[in-house]
């Protein structure tokens, strides 16, 4: 364990301790060999989605694609650690934003592990009708993940 800073731009802040794991992390076109921490790796993904969930509701889809592929890329590195993919998803999933939730409640499917606590969650988030395009997405995570759909 060690203390960990996550650096946004010019923001540097402290977010306390924290396993330190070895990862490529690919931002755009550009490849960066950095140490992440999983406070680091969960800070990204919330950041990206939180802007995901404001630009869904303007319709400014350019910003939302350009997110969701740095999104796809943590994913995918995510995955490749069960170990890893187990902590982060397991703090994920108790989120309080709606799309980071639905995310981790699929990613978590496909990877089989929170399987019982993800369809909890993506079932009540189908239900609601407050919620927009994102209810959809949980249905469709749903009928995706029970082979409904492909």
């Amino acid at each position: 364990m060690q203390k960990c800073v996550c650096v946004f731009g010019e923001e540097r802040f402290l977010i306390g301790r924290c396993n330190v794991y070895s990862h490529q992390i690919l931002r755009g076109d550009d490849t960066m060999n950095k140490s992440k921490s999983t406070q680091e790796l969960i800070a990204l993904l919330v950041q990206s989605y939180e802007i995901i969930d404001k630009v869904k509701d303007e319709g400014d889809y350019k910003i939302n694609n350009r997110e969701m592929k740095k999104c796809i890329k943590l994913h995918n590195l995510i995955a490749e650690d069960l170990k890893l993919a187990e902590e982060i998803y397991g703090l994920l999933l108790e989120h309080s934003c709606i799309s980071v939730k639905t995310a981790s409640a699929y990613q978590s499917l496909k990877l089989d592990i929170y399987v019982d606590k993800s369809v909890n969650i993506l079932e009540e988030l189908a239900k609601r009708t407050d919620i927009g395009t994102r209810r959809l997405s949980a249905e469709m995570c749903l009928r995706v993940w029970r082979g409904e759909i492909q």
